[in-house]
């Protein structure tokens, strides 16, 4: 069974959908367009969906933004976090709550899923605070994103029983697909081309623009300390996107030792997105 050439070939022919961003976020997104937006009209639409509405509340509280004062409201919480910020948490969060599955066979795979995206874009959020390459929630998103694909691959792979019960051969079909979905679902969702970026080369060791060091650097570098201990990896040395970043930005110690260094800041990121 060829299944990526099965999954091109229904997708294509309307068979199957890939992953839809969530209507709260999407309607963020389209508002924020409007220069003369208040936060009480962002609230509002945030407030369609309890649960993020919820977080944003707990973010803007929490140890990251914390002001001298409670946020009691979403307004609030808006205005201390400002707009921006505000658009890109909302995808994640509505992203986070994409990462579920209905098939009993593939509900852990998909859990890992999101675990494994999820250290990814916290380690990208402490790590964008150090380079001030973008901002730490830009990060936190390109990072989370950056295995999107996986998401609509295991939707797909739920028509193939057969599939989801070898776990070696999903992996495999995962591996060959993950990527070139992913693209094409931030492409469907309108994301920016170097959100796109970080998606097709979040794997690529080499990969080497001869500019500065940029947002998809940035997510390599990070998958690349997630990857610590699960795979074979290269020396952190050859990675181009290190040499950028270290000779940039990071001091090269502290970027060879980074998961140590920045370990409090990695579970801050990951609490921003606790269930």
């Amino acid at each position: 069974m060829d299944l990526k050439q099965s999954f091109i070939d229904d997708l294509n022919k309307d068979r199957f959908v890939l992953t839809s961003l969530p209507e709260v976020a999407m309607n963020i997104r389209k508002a924020l367009e409007d220069e003369d937006i208040s936060a009480n009209a962002i609230a509002d639409l945030i407030n369609h969906d309890p649960a993020i509405a919820a977080k944003v509340m707990k973010t803007a509280n929490s140890v990251l933004y914390r002001g001298t004062e409670a946020c009691n409201t979403v307004s609030a919480s808006v205005a201390r976090i400002g707009f921006e910020t505000t658009r890109k948490l909302v995808t994640t969060f509505a992203v986070k709550d994409l990462f579920q599955s209905t098939s009993p066979a593939l509900a852990k795979a998909v859990q890992q899923a999101w675990e494994d995206s999820l250290q990814v874009g916290a380690i990208a959020h402490a790590m964008a605070k150090h380079t001030r390459i973008c901002l730490p929630e830009e990060a936190l998103l390109a990072g989370v994103l950056s295995n999107i694909g996986t998401l609509s691959v295991f939707n797909y792979a739920a028509n193939y029983p057969e599939l989801c019960e070898d776990p070696e051969k999903l992996a495999t079909v995962v591996d060959t697909l993950k990527t070139e979905v992913g693209a094409l679902v931030l492409d469907r969702w309108a994301f920016p081309a170097e959100y796109l970026a970080c998606v097709l080369e979040t794997d690529n060791w080499s990969r080497d623009t001869g500019k500065k060091a940029d947002l998809c650097d940035l997510i390599i570098l990070a998958n690349y300390h997630a990857c610590i201990g699960k795979r074979e990896l290269p020396t952190i040395d050859q990675l181009p996107a290190f040499q950028k970043l270290s000779a940039d930005t990071l001091a090269p110690d502290v970027a060879i030792n980074f998961l140590q260094e920045a370990e409090e800041e990695i579970k801050s990121a990951r609490a921003l997105l606790a269930a």
